[in-house]
């Protein structure tokens, strides 16, 4: 790997993600500030609970964003002739630095939330998962953290499909892990519920997602190796 290529493809990604980096948080901010402010001018605070579910808009972004990584950089680092596995360790390292970046952000944001929400006596959760106490400061990291890992490795490994073999690779991609949803369905039992059984944990269960999501940047690499200019 060289080092330089890649510190200049992570400054070229940066260009391409920054804006909408600051423009999610912002709305996010946003939304956080006018949830409290709403609750506690006209919410009765026994009865009024509102949950803005920050950890979905989080996901939807980590996965656009992984998404559409690849077209949007992929022709660019090509055309100025850097190596692909360059461009894949760029893209590797963008993707989870912005995963981990968001988890600490999201965290921390819960941490002040719910101090907020005491002082003020309102029920109000903008990155809390469900009411306070029902689930743990650290499950919900790991819980930030495990799904976040996984879709953007799920986001990249289809971006990567698409540049290469267009609708029709992600098509049949699709196609194949439905086939074996329903295969396991029909196998018998929940294979997703004993799955989660023998973690043993939430934050085992989450733990475990980083298995796939590591084969899903490992079969993205011989991918990134194949890709070539668009004609």
């Amino acid at each position: 790997m060289n080092t330089s290529a890649i510190k200049t493809l992570l400054r070229m990604h940066w260009v391409n993600v920054r804006l909408s980096i600051r423009i999610f948080w912002a709305i996010l901010l946003l939304v956080g500030v006018l949830a409290f402010a709403l609750v506690s001018i006209f919410g009765n605070s026994e009865r009024t609970n509102v949950n803005t579910g920050a950890i979905a808009a989080v996901t939807i972004y980590l996965l656009v964003t992984s998404l559409i990584v690849v077209s949007e950089t992929f022709p660019f680092a090509l055309g100025m002739s850097f190596r692909r596995k360059d461009y894949y360790a760029s893209a590797v390292l963008l993707l989870t630095g912005l995963t981990l970046a968001f988890t600490a952000a999201s965290w921390l944001f819960m941490v002040i939330e719910q101090r907020i929400a005491e002082w003020l006596g309102v029920r109000v959760t903008v990155f809390t998962v469900g009411d306070k106490g029902q689930v743990s400061v650290t499950d919900q990291l790991s819980l930030y953290l495990g799904t976040g890992l996984l879709v953007i490795a799920v986001g990249f490994f289809l971006g990567l499909l698409h540049y290469r073999f267009g609708k029709t690779g992600v098509l049949t991609a699709a196609g194949i892990v439905l086939v074996l949803i329903v295969l396991l369905h029909l196998g018998g039992g929940n294979p997703f519920v004993e799955w989660y059984r023998a973690a043993g944990s939430f934050k085992g269960f989450m733990a475990t997602l980083l298995i796939p999501a590591a084969l899903l940047f490992g079969a993205g690499y011989p991918l990134t190796l194949r890709m070539g200019a668009k004609g």
